[in-house]
């Protein structure tokens, strides 16, 4: 505010004092260390001045009065909100969101000016509330406010890294901060680590924070699973989906690990002794190994360096060995051993995915006692070549038996597996050929065996070939390994089961010493057993093959290949192996590997319908390097199914061959309307494939003329149906015969335009006459790519004989793809159903871990309508195959 100064006391004359009203900026709420803080509920309000502080209305009442104004009432809070780039504003409510064209003056601050603040941690609005109408109402409960002062040089209010002071606060195990989903301080190291805390504390008592690789373990950025990116310190979709169902657990019940805790399997993911932190850090032993990498590369290094370099050796090792300890197999099977029981007395305050000091506690209890989530977990399985899966035990049981059993029986390979569980943020709602958006393999009870690359044959060292069967109107394949085992007569049957017999026995005396492990195992070696004891020749000739006709994959043949010739075992080892040659007389029948999985309840899975036999492929006629390239590759089937079809409109076909179309043509002339396009842009015009030129007498147009007659002589023997007004031409020439009238034409234009002849405009004045009518200068070239094509004599028919023209679909013959064959493909298919129907598919990633929240797009009032994975709800409620 501003006056004259007026004439206090006496009249005497005063110089004029001037007060300016205070400017209220938008403010940007930032941590001390720079990151803005997003979805922070902010309660504030001008602190009051201290008894004895002068007021602005004090000031102003001394210039005419001794006496101090009074102070007035202190101002209530204001509840605001920032947005997701840290500035405050009125509060979002994330049912429904409502986007401010422009703040509200309430909700600016004054640069300079110190403000009594309080910050809640938390996403509930209904919660901010109420704390900001107990904070009106006088209540104390909230302790004293922050006195913060926005910045003078920029509107700017910083908040100390620190959760002292915030509300509510949050659990002493995560050093007084609350943990959700998009939280203010997410970026923060302090909050970082609390994060990687709390995601250690999950993966040990069995909720998934990780990738398909490391169910378990957050993803420093190191996994080769990429579906849900990097969350190592990140209080991601996974994170909040643990929490959340860790919270619904607790309410009720939990299942307790026996020998678990501070001795038991949760040790390799905490460490009790150093007040529950992190025992793996994977973040870390990525900067290690990368800070290793560099000096590496170094060709010279100092003494300090070569120590430096020997330390982090030792310790990437170390936390290598922590990895490695956290995912074995013994620790992951230790958390079957034990059963369910009702949750501890401390529970969660709430289930909402939110970390409150309730949860934190009864997290830690969950921890002290050996508890892990009940129902459904994970476990590790090595494959014979040391490569590491995860799946539900159920499936892990049936692989573990059944890589017993056939080298029990004379494979001694064991199974290969390729891949088993797979992350539900792949393939969300749709999916390529080949995979399927509700796959079995995210439920935890498929695997697919030992594929090499191409999905064609098996890898290298597991000799296993497979054979076409159809039941029930489907294809399904049969799997035979080449084991070494003679195939006996009848009368000799028995003699050669009794070292199998031996075998058998052995494996189930030894297999038994672990239970849990072996429980599907040792009911399979029970009816191997009675089946060999009732009949030995019928058991031989159930899981023994002397000779099989092996499937020979052809991505050209309308089944997808042949039966190939009849192959003893020993021969496919052999081929299959040919460093080991000299082995294969020892493979004297082929063990049916299919119907040794049987025994463990895994069954296999019908091919797709169509798709990996020949297919056809439909291309738009935009795209003729596409083209090309599907006919060029066309040409390599084998069989006599070449018929290419060009599709014009809704109702015309035209047919020709692949060897009747000139693939190299196509990919040459795509190259020239490129060119053209671009050194003759002026004149040029394209719609491919074909291209127009506009023709003129002018010194440029002529020029531009030339060119284009230089590109078509590229092609001098080429056909060409070319649109022009000029009807002494012939609709289809040569290259060279069209280049010839492109570069004539102009000079014809020009002495066909009126000589001397001028208009008598308004004015008086005389002007050249008009130029010849503009469907005059235009010549549309169309290339005719079929190999000796013949025009028809009727000229009016010509254009419905071109093959190839703008806006035409042209479908060829194209290679099916083996991956829809599925010979790989096992699962748990009994469990996916009951007595009286087969369930859903969503439910079963419920049981392993999911939410049906979080699963979804929005997750809905119970989380605060934060993000989720982004599934539609039929798809969750479609049934399990």
């Amino acid at each position: 505010m501003s006056g004259d100064g007026g004439t206090p006391g006496g009249g005497a004359s005063s110089a004029v004092t001037t007060y300016c009203v205070p400017t209220l900026k938008i403010t940007k709420v930032a941590c001390t260390a720079g990151h803005v803080l997003p979805n922070l509920f902010v309660l504030f309000r001008k602190t009051p001045p201290k008894p004895g502080d002068p007021t602005i209305g004090s000031k102003i009442a001394a210039m005419w009065t001794s006496e101090e104004t009074p102070a007035g009432p202190v101002p209530p809070y204001v509840l605001g909100m920032t947005d997701a780039t840290g500035y405050l504003g009125p509060p979002i409510d994330h049912a429904s969101p409502t986007c401010f064209d422009q703040v509200p003056d309430a909700y600016k601050l004054q640069q300079g000016q110190s403000y009594d603040v309080y910050l809640i941690q938390h996403p509930s609005l209904d919660l901010a509330l109420r704390i900001e109408a107990e904070l009106n109402a006088g209540s104390k409960a909230f302790g004293e406010p922050r006195a913060l002062t926005v910045r003078a040089d920029a509107p700017t209010l910083e908040v100390p890294e620190e959760s002292k002071g915030l509300l509510p606060a949050g659990a002493d195990l995560y050093e007084g901060w609350v943990l959700f989903r998009d939280m203010p301080f997410a970026a923060c190291e302090p909050v970082k680590k609390q994060v990687q805390r709390l995601q250690a504390h999950l993966g040990a008592l069995r909720y998934m924070v990780g990738t398909s690789n490391f169910p378990y373990l957050p993803d420093a950025g190191t996994d080769a699973d990429k579906s849900g990116g990097v969350n190592d310190g990140i209080f991601d979709v996974r994170t909040m989906n643990a929490v959340y169902r860790y919270q619904q657990d607790a309410r009720s019940r939990a299942f307790q690990v026996n020998g678990g805790g501070a001795s038991g399997p949760h040790a390799a993911y905490v460490d009790y002794g150093a007040n529950f932190a992190p025992k793996v850090d994977r973040g870390a032993l990525s900067a290690m190994q990368a800070e290793l990498k560099a000096l590496k590369k170094q060709k010279a290094l100092t003494e300090d360096q070569k120590k430096q370099k020997i330390t982090l050796d030792g310790k990437i090792k170390a936390e290598q060995a922590d990895v490695k300890t956290a995912t074995n197999i013994a620790n992951a099977w230790a958390y079957l051993d034990g059963s369910e029981i009702a949750a501890p007395a401390d529970k969660p305050d709430a289930a909402d995915g939110v970390v409150t000091a309730a949860t934190g506690k009864a997290l830690k209890t969950w921890l002290l006692q050996g508890l892990r989530k009940p129902g459904a977990i994970l476990v590790s399985m090595m494959d014979p070549r040391g490569w590491l899966n995860w799946m539900r035990p159920e499936a892990a049981q049936s692989l573990h038996g059944w890589s017993e059993l056939v080298k029990a029986l004379g494979f001694e390979h064991g199974i290969c597996v390729n891949h088993t569980f797979r992350s539900a943020q792949v393939d969300i709602g749709k999916a390529g050929y080949g995979r399927s958006a509700r796959s079995i393999h995210k439920t935890g009870l498929a695997m697919d065996l030992g594929i090499a690359s191409g999905f064609v044959d098996t890898v290298s060292g597991w000799p296993v070939a497979y054979t076409r069967e159809v039941v029930d109107g489907r294809v399904k394949w049969r799997l035979h390994g080449s084991a070494k085992q003679s195939l006996p007569g009848v009368a000799d049957a028995a003699a050669h089961a009794a070292p199998l017999v031996e075998r058998l026995v052995a494996l189930r005396d030894e297999q038994s010493k672990t239970p849990i492990a072996a429980a599907m195992l040792l009911p399979a070696i029970e009816k191997l057993l009675a089946e060999i004891q009732a009949n030995p020749a019928g058991f031989f000739a159930k899981y023994y093959r002397a000779s099989i006709e092996r499937w020979m994959y052809d991505a050209w043949h309308p089944e997808g290949g042949i039966k190939g010739a009849t192959m003893t075992a020993s021969e496919f080892f052999a081929e299959h192996e040919p460093g080991k040659a000299a082995e294969a007389g020892d493979h004297g029948a082929y063990l049916d590997i299919t119907a040794v999985g049987e025994l463990l309840h895994l069954g296999r899975i019908s091919s797709f319908k169509s798709g990996w036999g020949q297919a056809t492929k439909t291309v738009k006629a935009t795209e003729l390097v596409t083209l090309a390239d599907a006919l060029d590759k066309a040409k390599t089937s084998k069989t006599d199914d070449d018929v290419v079809t060009v599709s014009r409109g809704k109702s015309t076909k035209l047919k020709s061959t692949v060897p009747a179309l000139d693939a190299d043509f196509m990919r040459r002339w795509a190259g020239t309307l490129k060119d053209a396009k671009k050194e003759i842009a002026k004149s040029v015009k394209t719609n491919t494939p074909q291209l127009t030129v506009t023709l003129s007498w002018s010194a440029a147009k002529i020029e531009d003329a030339k060119k284009v007659a230089a590109k078509l002589r590229e092609y001098g023997d080429k056909p060409f149906y070319v649109v022009v007004s000029d009807e002494s031409q012939p609709p289809v020439q040569s290259g060279e015969a069209w280049a010839k009238y492109i570069e004539e034409r102009p000079q014809a234009l020009e002495q066909q335009a009126p000589a001397n002849q001028n208009v008598k405009q308004n004015t008086g004045a005389t002007v050249p006459s008009a130029k010849p009518k503009a469907s005059s200068w235009t010549v549309t070239l169309n290339p005719i790519f079929e190999i000796g094509y013949a025009a028809p004599a009727d000229s009016t028919s010509v254009p419905a004989s071109v093959l190839i023209m703008p806006g035409d679909a042209i479908t060829v013959p194209a290679p099916g793809q083996p991956i829809g064959m599925e010979w790989w493909h096992f699962q748990r298919s009994d469990l996916l159903a009951d007595e009286k129907s087969r369930k859903l598919w969503g439910s079963f990633l419920l049981e392993v871990g999911w939410t049906r929240e979080c699963l979804l797009e929005n997750t809905g009032p119970a989380l605060y309508h934060r993000a989720g994975v982004g599934y539609p709800e039929s798809e969750l409620s479609e049934k399990a195959y």
